[in-house]
């Protein structure tokens, strides 16, 4: 009799193991597809290309798996070289991509290295996270609203790190502040709202001028603007400068209290500082270039003055 307890005793156990078993894998299951629905994965080969992704993949390139799977073509741009750095380490990195649709988008990439039995790497698992709406709200922080140029504030980091970057490199760095002749004069005859009309076809035409991932345009305060380019030898510095000038007097508009000129102009003060010779802190930076502003306004407006270490030696364009 007691073994026939122990009997049913043991069966009902294996019974119970069996439905804790099947709910477990239920559970795992639902985790498992809840996942597949609402994480961006993509499982890539050693060479990049795509073994499998997930639903939520698809959703967010717009590319079904039909589409990618073989192919590097639909993977963010840069992951390539991001790839070839991957071991052992963790990698990750905020990478723009466009979508099947041609949306444009920023994700952030995280790179998971996987691994045989022996610890051979044999890909990667790359784990994908929309950021798209933070990059919109980091844009529009470091955004002036009237002009789309850079504000104040990204300027005192961006000239930070310029500067950083060029002792470091022992390159030439190149600093104007640029501001709009008599524009009180403007606003009073003209209005506020042409004033501001001016503001942003000036910043249009000095953010067009800035071509180089390494050149930046920003309005530093009412109509004071700057331009901050880097690697850049005083013989092209000062003409570049100089060609901005006249293309904001050419735009020709009217402005009958600014002189003789009539038309709308801007004073122009440069500063160049060869890294591998000399040394210039932000503030330096910025005071020196405003020196040789308060001279180009002084001297009659609408030239570039460009600054140098002695005062007899400013010299007028």
């Amino acid at each position: 009799m007691k073994t026939n307890v122990e009997d049913t005793n043991t069966i009902q156990e294996i019974k119970k193991l069996k439905e804790q078993l099947l709910e477990c894998q239920e559970h795992s299951k639902n985790h498992l597809e809840l996942l597949e629905k609402v994480v961006s994965i993509a499982e890539l080969n050693n060479d990049g290309k795509i073994l499998d992704v997930s639903l939520a993949y698809e959703k967010l390139t717009g590319y079904t798996k039909k589409e990618v799977i073989g192919s590097k073509a639909s993977i963010p741009s840069g992951i390539e070289k991001i790839l070839k750095d991957v071991t052992q380490d963790i990698i990750e990195g905020e990478l723009e991509q466009v979508t099947k649709d041609g949306r444009e988008s920023w994700v952030k990439s995280i790179l998971v290295p996987m691994t045989d039995d022996n610890g051979n790497k044999i890909g990667s698992m790359n784990v994908i996270f929309d950021i798209t709406d933070k990059k919109k709200f980091e844009r529009m922080s470091i955004k002036d609203s009237l002009t789309n140029l850079y504000n104040r504030r990204h300027f005192d980091d961006v000239l930070h790190r310029e500067i950083l970057r060029a002792k470091r490199d022992k390159k030439m760095l190149a600093f104007t502040i640029l501001d709009i002749d008599n524009f009180k004069k403007y606003n009073d005859s003209y209005g506020h709202m042409a004033g501001d009309t001016v503001l942003q076809t000036i910043g249009d035409l000095l953010n067009k001028s800035m071509h180089r991932s390494s050149d930046f345009a920003f309005r530093l305060g009412g109509e004071e603007f700057g331009l901050i380019f880097s690697d850049t030898l005083e013989d092209h510095a000062l003409p570049f400068v100089d060609g901005i000038r006249t293309k904001i007097q050419n735009l020709n508009i009217d402005h009958s209290l600014n002189g003789t000129v009539k038309v709308v102009t801007a004073s122009f003060g440069l500063l160049i500082v060869d890294f591998s010779k000399e040394d210039v802190d932000k503030n330096g930076f910025y005071s020196m270039a405003d020196h040789a502003l308060y001279e180009a306004k002084s001297n009659g407006r609408n030239k570039v003055v460009l600054h140098s270490h002695s005062e007899e030696d400013l010299d007028f364009f």
